[in-house]
């Protein structure tokens, strides 16, 4: 499998990146989505101003996939989470 790396950066410094295996661009960009979820739920109230902050998903070898908004990208996973939450399961 294809070997993803996952940075989150403002201008001034990189707070965290790791690499995984992931099947495919697509799988590898749903991975950012989550991690940086759980980035955002685990936060500290000091921690770094998130508004500021972009997602970087590029290949091993350096060919960029993705680089958007840490908020915006957080934003739509929260209103995802709300939509699936407001479907009703027991009809």
């Amino acid at each position: 499998m294809p070997l993803f790396c996952f940075t989150l950066e403002d201008d001034i410094a990189v707070w965290t990146t790791s690499e995984l295996e992931c099947s495919d661009e697509n799988i590898a960009c749903e991975v950012a989505v989550q991690l940086l979820s759980k980035l955002f739920v685990q936060m500290r109230r000091d921690g770094p101003d998130w508004s500021n902050c972009r997602i970087r998903v590029a290949e091993a070898a350096g060919q960029e996939i993705m680089v958007t908004s840490a908020a915006q990208v957080a934003l739509e996973e929260r209103d995802r989470f709300r939509a699936h939450a407001l479907v009703r399961t027991d009809q």
